[in-house]
C-alpha cells in the first residue's frame, strides 16, 4: 500500500464550502464492514446512497445520514441544489464505494470545482424561475 493521502469531497450544512475530507485512515480498512463504520461517521449514523446527478453519474457515489431527516438534521443547501432534493446533514461524495477507492487531492479539488458549477448552475436557475414567477414562496 503507497503513503498518498486519499480524499472524498464533504458538503456540510451552514457551510459555503466544498471540502476534500483527508480519509486516509479509509485505506487501513480490512473489509467492506469497517470501510461502511468510517463513512458511517463521516454522515454521523447509518449510511443512506443517494442518486448522484446526472452529470456525475459513473464517476462517483453520494452518502447521506439515512435518518438524518428524523434525527432533524439542518437541511443542506448546496447539496440540495446538486442532488435536487432535500437533503439534511453531510453530504459525502466518494470515488466508488469498494474500501480501496478513493480520489487523489487533486481529484477531489477537481471535482469539488465542478460541484461548486453544477450547485450555482442550478440555484441560478432557480433564482431566475422565481423571478419570472414560476416559483412561489
Amino acid at each position: 500500500m503507497n503513503n498518498e493521502r486519499c480524499y472524498l469531497i464533504g458538503i456540510t450544512p451552514g457551510s459555503n464550502e466544498i471540502v476534500a475530507v483527508d480519509c486516509s485512515a479509509m485505506k487501513e480498512c480490512r473489509n467492506d464492514e469497517e470501510h461502511f463504520r468510517v463513512l458511517q461517521k463521516m454522515v454521523a449514523g447509518y449510511i443512506e446512497h443517494v442518486t448522484e446527478p446526472e452529470e456525475l453519474k459513473g464517476r462517483c457515489i453520494c452518502y447521506v445520514n439515512e435518518e438524518g431527516l428524523l434525527k432533524g438534521f439542518t437541511v443542506n443547501i448546496g447539496a440540495s441544489f446538486l442532488l435536487e432534493r432535500t437533503i439534511v446533514g453531510r453530504l459525502c461524495v466518494c470515488k466508488g464505494d469498494s474500501p480501496d477507492t478513493f480520489f487523489t487531492k487533486d481529484e477531489a479539488v477537481k471535482l469539488g470545482k465542478e460541484i461548486t458549477e453544477i450547485i450555482k448552475k442550478r440555484y441560478d436557475a432557480a433564482i431566475g424561475r422565481y423571478k419570472e414567477g414560476e416559483l412561489k414562496v
